[in-house]
């Protein structure tokens, strides 16, 4: 089972989509797993468009699961 850690934006309420990305960029930590949902709200969706290339540019890169939990216990 995994579960997230850091981040929980809440998105199943329908936050706007500045408020999910917000949100995540202001307060993720390396190695965070982050809660988001794909139902019930486009707003999530619109949040990545945003999401994904700020982090990036914080030197952020975006692994599977197995590839975090992998890194951990190195």
């Amino acid at each position: 089972m995994v579960l997230w850690s850091g981040v929980d934006v809440r998105d199943w309420q329908n936050p706007s989509s500045n408020q999910i990305s917000n949100k995540i960029i202001n307060n993720v930590k390396p190695g965070d797993i982050i809660l988001l949902h794909d139902y019930g709200t486009e707003n999530t969706i619109k949040a990545l468009d945003t999401i994904i290339p700020s982090l990036q540019q914080k030197g952020y890169k975006f692994v599977t699961v197995s590839e975090l939990l992998d890194k951990k216990n190195r």
